[in-house]
């Protein structure tokens, strides 16, 4: 995936939120079937977690990894402030 959460200006200041997970519901709520528009990857298959590196003061790299799978990291994305 490639995708890019601001428009223009990437130098853009804000509070980051991140949901890692389905946020507590289940894999079988009957509205994932099919999945809603605003869901861009859906994957009940793996069980995992978000992993925070920080690289320096102004930039960390978050990584989903699936626990299922020897720990391999299945998407990334850098968090810049």
């Amino acid at each position: 995936m490639n995708e890019q959460c601001v428009d223009g200006d990437l130098a853009a200041n804000g509070t980051v939120y991140v949901t890692a997970g389905i946020g507590g519901l289940t894999a079988v709520a009957p509205w994932l079937d099919p999945a809603p528009a605003w869901n861009v990857v859906q994957d009940t298959t793996s069980r995992g977690y978000l992993r925070f590196d920080v690289e320096n003061s102004t930039h960390m790299l978050a990584t989903g990894v699936n626990a299922l799978d020897g720990d391999a990291a299945f998407d990334s994305f850098w968090l810049v402030a």
